[in-house]
């Protein structure tokens, strides 16, 4: 566990059977909290995740505990102490079940992506200004990889073009 933290990841792991979820230290401290101010129930958990996000994570996390998937993976917001709220990419994977197939226990990671996502909806803002500035503008652009051929034209090009999408 360790190694994980120093890596800045955040532990869990969750008893099935008694819906105990031990979170480590640098879980609880990647959010602002002490260790004392989160318990150690999956509710504590489920009431940090934003509500827009908690239908979407509870149905990746169903997923994977029916087998559909190798590994569980969400990405989510979560409350921070501040009341702010952080993007995490949360993982796991079931290490044990039982005799019917059902999960007992599952052991995961927390990751703070809250600037990757921040980077992400800025270029897509920045994308949405250029194609707007170019339909406005009459102007298109386009460019081509000599290396593996592959040619990208924004949409305003292929209106220009009288071409479709594709």
């Amino acid at each position: 566990m360790l190694a994980l933290e120093g890596a800045g990841l955040g532990v869990w792991d969750w008893n099935t059977k008694t819906n105990e979820v031990f979170f480590s230290r640098h879980w609880k401290a990647m959010l602002g909290y002490a260790p004392k101010d989160v318990g150690n129930t999956l509710q504590q958990w489920l009431e940090l995740i934003h509500p827009d996000d908690l239908a979407r994570c509870q149905a990746d996390r169903a997923r994977h505990y029916r087998g559909e998937t190798a590994i569980y993976r969400s990405e989510h917001r979560v409350r921070a102490k501040d009341g702010s709220w952080r993007w995490i990419l949360d993982q796991g994977t079931v290490f044990e079940r039982n005799a019917d197939g059902d999960p007992l226990r599952v052991v995961g990671t927390y990751t703070d992506v809250t600037e990757r996502k921040q980077a992400e909806q800025s270029l897509l803002e920045k994308q949405g200004a250029l194609a707007e500035a170019q339909r406005i503008a009459h102007i298109g652009s386009w460019s081509w990889q000599l290396a593996t051929g592959a040619m990208t034209c924004s949409e305003e090009t292929l209106r220009l073009c009288g071409m479709a999408a594709g």
